[in-house]
């Protein structure tokens, strides 16, 4: 795992797999595995919807034209390896690998 500042309160969190979780401020609220893009489907101030705006834009074609809404609390979970949303992450990024083909 590697932790980057990309902008001012902008940090990307790259997993191993190629996985990445954007962060405005502390909180986790966008990123992507191989086969889809996600974001925070809570609301926030103009500084972070911004800041979304600009990760999501910055990804290739076939992530954008179809972004994934998951709650802060699942997109925490995703991070930290627990829950629901955890698990169907890992699913989508074994599969891409070919652990489950």
């Amino acid at each position: 795992m590697k932790i980057k500042q990309i902008a001012s309160n902008m940090t990307l969190l790259s997993i191993d797999d190629g996985s990445e979780v954007m962060f405005s401020y502390e909180t986790p609220v966008a990123g992507h595995n191989s086969l889809f893009a996600f974001r925070t489907t809570e609301k926030y101030s103009a500084t972070t919807t911004k800041h979304i705006n600009k990760y999501l834009r910055g990804l290739p074609v076939n992530f954008t034209t179809s972004v994934e809404g998951y709650s802060e609390q699942q997109i925490s979970d995703m991070v930290t390896g627990s829950g629901a949303a955890a698990r169907q992450f890992k699913l989508y990024c074994d599969a891409t690998r070919g652990d489950l083909l």
